[in-house]
């Protein structure tokens, strides 16, 4: 049995059971199979796998909370056994990659047969047809745009989104604007985050169109960064800028972040173990009782009760628990 699969299965309602597409299934049970891809074929990344799950997430209209709720855990147990590298467990990262999907317009686009993790389709899927039109629209616009031939790279970000070189060239000069707008702000040390509720406020997107998040800006002061430390080789240490002094903090951090995943998550685990068994003993007790899930939740709040690592309850979090608790049971009558 597999945690993650069958948490969803319990999540959704009878009515929602065909929305569990084949590809979801899949990916839900085993991520990424990388061996389906030949030496030289473009994989995809950690953070393509996170925006498709989100975004089916969304088509389902399930909240950006729950999405978190069953990605977190997933995202280091399922994807730790197929790719490697640091950065696998930087929370604040996949939070803003779920929140930039629920806040734009992005939806769930499998691609078929074609779609970029090779998964199982299925012809009888509820969605077959709709995807199949949307994949065949694309292709249309693809060969409409340029009769030239394209590299891997181009044809990869085509299957993931519309045509990215033309969505940039239309948000140019209004980026350029956006660019400013963070100079000015950083010179002046206002927030980051005041910053991009400014950017958003003002209306202007980033290069690819979008709402400014948080994410988005630490991207640009990164790039910056680069460029800044490119033009002052030859300067004193004195003469560096406040884009090179606000973005090597960010990288330190960010390099921090990405040690050992371990070293982070188990002394919040140990704070909250004390408490997690006890509300383990709670919540068994009430659903021996035949109390409803949503009213165990809403005890386990009620009560200060936290997760394992120190959050509020939901009804996610509970299904997932319950699963495990279920397969250490099943393990131990073996």
């Amino acid at each position: 049995m597999n945690i993650y699969l069958d948490t969803l299965k319990q999540v959704l309602d009878e009515n929602n059971k065909s929305r569990l597409f084949c590809c979801i299934k899949e990916l839900a049970t085993n991520g990424v199979s990388l061996e389906r891809f030949t030496e030289g074929e473009r994989t995809p990344s950690r953070k393509d796998l996170i925006r498709f799950i989100a975004s089916w997430f969304k088509r389902i209209r399930m909240s950006e909370d729950e999405c978190w709720d069953w990605m977190n855990e997933y995202y280091v147990e399922i994807l730790s056994s197929v790719y490697s590298g640091p950065g696998l467990r930087r929370e604040e990262h996949i939070r803003s990659r779920i929140k930039s999907v629920y806040e734009s317009d992005t939806a769930f686009d499998c691609g078929c047969e074609n779609n970029p993790f090779k998964a199982s389709c299925d012809r009888n899927c509820l969605v077959y047809k709709e995807m199949l039109g949307k994949w065949e629209e694309r292709k249309a616009r693809e060969t409409n745009m340029s009769y030239a031939p394209r590299t891997g790279n181009e044809i990869w970000d085509m299957a993931l989104a519309v045509p990215v070189r033309a969505v940039k060239e239309k948000y140019k000069a209004q980026f350029g604007e956006a660019v400013n707008i963070i100079c000015d702000h950083v010179d002046r040390h206002v927030p980051r985050d005041r910053i991009v509720e400014v950017l958003n406020e003002r209306g202007v997107k980033t290069k690819t169109g979008k709402k400014w998040t948080y994410s988005s800006l630490s991207n640009v002061l990164r790039r910056r960064n680069r460029d800044v430390q490119g033009e002052e080789t030859d300067r004193d240490e004195d003469n560096k800028t406040t884009w090179g002094e606000e973005t090597n903090e960010l990288e330190r951090n960010d390099r921090a972040e990405s040690k050992d995943v371990s070293l982070s998550a188990h002394p919040v685990k140990e704070r909250y173990s004390a408490q997690f068994e006890e509300a383990l003993r709670f919540l068994q007790g009430h659903i021996k009782k035949g109390t409803s899930k949503y009213d165990v939740v809403a005890l386990l709040n009620e009560r200060g009760f936290k997760t394992r690592t120190g959050r509020k309850w939901t009804y996610v979090i509970l299904v997932n628990e319950l699963t495990k608790l279920k397969r250490n049971v099943d393990k131990d009558d073996e």
